[in-house]
């Protein structure tokens, strides 16, 4: 038992957000049902002769862009923030958080740091965008018609087109690193 611990243990250390295989030759010679064959009784050694360039190819980063924004009296329409990105990514969801029940709808523009500043015809949704109607959330995880491709060092700009009765804002973009 202290075997498999220690290997959960390091395991996570080691290859945290990776799919983690079996072995390519592990020490099995215990019969427990309640345990996969490739579990048992590994050792030390045996981790070290993972495949760890493998591990590491199908690992899926993810990060996030987190806006808060906020004013004394009421949000006001208009560009808000430029975001530069580092990395080649996907938005894979967005989430819009209110400080009470409100309504806003957001845009998001993205263009080149060559092509800066983006405007409306950079507009990376259709025609239906982000938006709380009468609430403090909206989420959306299709992403359905995006534009949901970004090259690295692209800008993206978030627009406020309308708001009402909503002071604090936060939006947040998950995005999927790739190479």
């Amino acid at each position: 038992m202290k075997k498999i611990i220690l290997l959960f243990i390091l395991g996570w250390a080691l290859f945290v957000g990776a799919e983690i295989l079996p072995p390519t030759s592990a020490s099995i010679s215990e019969t427990d049902p309640t345990v996969e064959d490739y579990i048992k009784n590994i050792t030390l050694e045996d981790i070290t002769k993972w495949d760890t360039a493998f591990l590491y190819s199908q690992r899926t980063e993810y990060a996030g862009i987190n806006l808060s924004l906020s004013d004394t009296t009421a949000l006001e329409t208009g560009g808000v923030a430029n975001v530069v990105i580092p990395y080649n990514c996907i938005i894979k969801e967005i989430e819009l958080l209110a400080d009470t029940t409100g309504s806003v709808s957001v845009d998001i523009w993205k263009d080149t740091y060559a092509n800066y500043p983006p405007t409306i015809d950079d507009s990376i949704l259709p025609e239906t965008h982000p938006a709380i109607e009468n609430d403090v959330k909206y989420q959306d995880t299709t992403l359905e018609e995006w534009n949901t491709s970004i090259s690295a060092g692209d800008i993206l700009t978030f627009y406020i087109e309308s708001v009402a009765d909503i002071r604090q804002l936060t939006i947040y973009l998950k995005l999927e690193k790739t190479q």
